[in-house]
């Protein structure tokens, strides 16, 4: 009992300590004071203690806390499995919280090994985040991961009524009513302007980035044309009707609106049902009901609501196949998750990845089916290319930029041009600027964004100049590959370091979205300016502030909170052999690997990430539960 009570203590202390190092550089002055001999290893040892900046209040409760913790965590593992798949996963998560830490708060990471003592606290803190991730997830993973949770005599009516679809959706649609009300007609985002022009046929910025297959159609697949068809042909009815164009807006908002409380109030009975996690679903319904960004993007003008709602129902429906019929699935089952499918890349491009994989994976893990699953593969594929290389084409329809797929090699180059352009040979000059504008690129690289760079990207490079890029590209990598990797990972470490997103920039990017709707007098949208509604904004703002700053609430306004708990609930489904489990995880770790290839950060950006904010509650769900054996 003793040794193991030295052991937690041990444990506690030294993730106390990891959690309190500040990775600032210790003047000299500051860690020579004191010393006579200044340049003694007691003025190092002080350089290292220096670093802790934790009062000693906090430090207290942090060590009690930690001691309960280790004391509930330290239940002990059998399977090896367990421990090393634990392993890796704790030290995943404790490497992004410091590395996207020093990221965030100095700009680089030369700081973690520059010299013995940055060093040395690297190596603690790491050690220290990793041992507490790590005892966190072996206590979740035996406490709850080898059994399915199954709450039996805990049921609530209001799931388990005929209509409970409807009845849910309307307590969901009730509850974002001020929002509705507040904001109306509608949210807007930096991509509406360009969607509202298009369903127009008005030209926009777009045209720049491409050469147009009609030279009098100005739509382009760079937003979803699906989506942008679905706007104008709202917008259009409600003028032909004799409406003004805050009504038709505000009539997409809210076909948005039911759509997503359909969805989600779907998904909530799944928890109850399927999951048998009526706690779950309850925490969903609140989660739905309660957290800001929610609301705003289910009446945003943007393809991404449609889009995460589609994500979350077909991860959803093949979840419940899964584990119903063991992946057999029917005819009738095929069509839904075809047509869902259909819908998801119609809305983001990159949903054909989601989809394809998922099903790719669905395939390899239910081989007895893999005539069904090949068929529906090979009717997305089809549709996919029919689509995008027949029939838009057909209709005058540009597809979008290649530059969208580059962020990457793009901001890599960008760096590498910032910091090392005395090493750039003629010859790599000259390649970079066949698809680059080489000039402009040490200007206008901005490490969390790539669009400053892709904005450089010349309409008229083809394919020649493409792999003349890349083959420069991959030379240049051998020379400087710290910067292609520091360049990538300030581009992506707001995806796993938790940093607290700036709610309040929705409405005011919405204002600005509408001013510039309006900027050539084709369309006249507006909130409303009276003192009733710009009180209701503002306290709508007030309890955005309150989420964004109370403890606790406002680990929910991060980003990497949602990207984080698809990531545990994979290796949770492997650790526990959940085949369906697994699948459902899956459908959101593509579609977050799709995130981390496009342009931002996601400390400036969450809407990337938001199938992942819309699914929460049920991918907590699923790796709460399991799959029976």
């Amino acid at each position: 009992m003793l040794k193991n009570n030295i052991k937690v203590i041990l444990l506690a202390f030294i993730t106390s300590i990891a959690f309190s190092i500040n990775f600032c550089i210790v003047t000299d002055e500051a860690a020579q004071e004191g010393f006579q001999k200044i340049y003694s290893l007691m003025s190092s040892i002080n350089r290292l203690i220096l670093s802790f900046d934790t009062v000693s209040l906090a430090s207290i409760l942090m060590l009690i806390l930690l001691f309960i913790f280790y004391k509930k965590a330290d239940i002990g593992i059998n399977s090896v499995r367990t421990r090393i798949l634990s392993t890796v996963l704790s030290i995943m998560l404790s490497l992004s919280i410091v590395i996207g830490g020093c990221f965030y708060q100095y700009g680089a990471i030369d700081l973690l090994n520059k010299g013995i003592v940055q060093s040395l606290k690297t190596f603690i803190a790491v050690f220290g985040y990793a041992l507490f991730f790590y005892y966190m997830i072996n206590f979740v993973s035996v406490k709850y991961g080898s059994r399915q949770i199954i709450y039996n005599n805990f049921k609530i009516s209001i799931f388990e009524k005929n209509h409970s679809l409807i009845i849910i959706a309307v307590i969901l649609l009730l509850a974002w009513l001020p929002s509705i009300w507040a904001y109306y007609p509608a949210m807007f985002m930096g991509d509406s302007e360009d969607i509202i022009y298009m369903s127009y046929n008005y030209p926009t910025g777009l045209i720049n980035t491409v050469d147009l297959v009609n030279e009098d159609v100005y739509i382009t697949n760079h937003h979803s044309v699906a989506y942008t068809l679905f706007i104008g042909a709202v917008l259009k009815f409600i003028r032909y009707r004799g409406g003004v164009d805050n009504q038709g807006i505000f009539l997409c908002a809210m076909f948005q609106c039911i759509i997503s409380a359909l969805v989600l109030s779907y998904s909530c009975i799944y928890c109850a049902r399927q999951l048998k996690n009526t706690p779950m679903a309850i925490a969903a319904m609140l989660f739905y009901s309660l957290c800001p960004w929610i609301p705003k993007y289910a009446i945003m003008i943007t393809k991404d609501t449609l889009f995460a709602d589609f994500i979350l129902l077909f991860g959803i429906i093949i979840h419940k196949e899964c584990i119903i019929s063991k992946g057999h699935f029917t005819i009738n089952k095929i069509c839904i998750i075809t047509g869902l499918a259909v819908s998801i890349f119609l809305m983001r491009k990159n949903g054909i990845f989601v989809v394809i994989f998922t099903l790719i994976v669905v395939l390899l893990i239910y081989k007895d089916y893999r005539r069904k699953i090949c068929m529906c593969i090979a009717v997305l594929a089809g549709v996919y290319i029919i689509y995008g290389n027949v029939l838009l084409p057909m209709c005058g329809i540009t597809g979008g930029s290649v530059r969208e797929a580059l962020s990457i090699p793009f901001q890599q180059t960008a760096r590498y041009v910032k910091y090392h352009d005395e090493e750039v040979t003629p010859e790599e000059r000259n390649a970079i600027d066949g698809v680059l504008h080489y000039d402009a690129l040490g200007d206008v690289y901005s490490g969390t964004v790539s669009d400053p760079v892709k904005d450089t990207f010349r309409v008229g490079a083809g394919g020649e100049e493409l792999i003349e890029y890349f083959r420069t590209w991959f030379i240049m990598f051998f020379k400087h590959p710290e910067t292609y990797a520091t360049a990538t990972m300030n581009n992506i470490y707001g995806y796993f370091y938790p940093v607290v997103n700036d709610i309040l920039k929705l409405y005011r990017t919405s204002e600005g979205s509408m001013q510039n709707a309006n900027r050539d007098g084709y369309f006249a949208f507006s909130n409303i300016y009276d003192d009733i509604h710009i009180w209701a904004r503002d306290l709508i703002s007030l309890y955005d502030i309150l989420w964004t700053r109370l403890p606790m609430l406002n680990i929910f306004m991060t980003s990497a909170f949602y990207v984080w708990i698809p990531i545990i609930c994979l290796f949770l489904k492997i650790i526990n052999k959940d085949k369906a489990g697994f699948v459902f995880a899956g459908v959101y770790i593509v579609l977050i690997l799709t995130a981390l290839a496009g342009p931002c950060n996601a400390i400036d950006y969450e809407r990337y990430i938001f199938p992942c904010i819309l699914g929460f509650p049920t991918i907590l769900g699923v790796a709460l539960s399991g799959e029976k054996k």
